[in-house]
């Protein structure tokens, strides 16, 4: 089975006729878990539904920690957002007149 898409926007699509959905609201649970709800944009399924965010694990370190979050960090993985680098890109570190 192909490795699902990786999207930049995470968004979900209606589990039953896989039109685009909105996000009308959300509320958070903890600190690692939020509720959102979602509307089908088709007009003629209408389904309204709420999902789960949950936060699993981080990929870097946090540079300000908080003790009561208790996330583990792992590498990347396959199927991961693909971190790439591009030669064209400018450091932070060679600003103007640097």
């Amino acid at each position: 089975m192909a490795s699902p898409r990786v999207s930049a926007n995470p968004g979900m699509r209606c589990p039953h006729c896989t039109s685009g959905a909105a996000a009308r609201s959300s509320r958070q649970l903890s600190r690692l878990l939020k509720e959102v709800y979602y509307q089908c944009k088709n007009p003629a399924c209408s389904f309204a539904w709420v999902a789960q965010v949950e936060a699993v694990r981080g990929l870097s370190p946090s540079g300000m920690p908080n003790p009561a979050v208790n996330l583990p960090v792992s590498p990347w993985r396959p199927g991961d957002i693909p971190i790439t680098s591009d030669e064209n890109q400018i450091s932070i570190f060679d600003g103007p007149g640097a």
